[in-house]
C-alpha cells in the first residue's frame, strides 16, 4: 500500500515547542475522514470537497510514481479546501 505524508505547519508560538507536525496516512484514511465529516450534524448543508478518484486502472498502476504524485496533489487540494471551511 501507499502512504502519504501530511504536514501541518503552525504559526510561531501557536504550539509550544512545535512548528510542524507530520503523519502518514493511506487513501482509505481520507475516505474515512470525509465520511466522518459528512456524518457530523454541524456540517449539514456544507458542501464537502471531493476526494481524487479511486484508481480505475490495474492494481499495479496505482504504485507508479506518476499515479502516486497525481493522487498526492489531489489529496493536498482536498485537505486545503476542507480546512478553508
Amino acid at each position: 500500500f501507499v502512504t502519504y505524508e501530511c504536514k501541518t505547519e503552525y504559526p510561531d508560538g501557536c504550539v509550544a515547542g512545535k512548528d510542524t507536525h507530520k503523519v502518514r496516512r493511506r487513501y482509505q484514511d481520507f475516505i474515512w475522514l470525509l465520511g466522518k465529516m459528512a456524518e457530523d450534524e454541524e456540517n449539514m448543508g456544507i458542501i464537502l470537497p471531493p476526494l481524487p478518484d479511486k484508481n480505475r486502472l490495474s492494481f499495479m498502476d496505482r504504485f507508479t510514481p506518476d499515479f502516486v504524485k497525481k493522487r498526492q496533489i489531489g489529496l493536498e487540494r482536498f485537505l486545503n479546501r476542507l480546512t478553508r471551511h
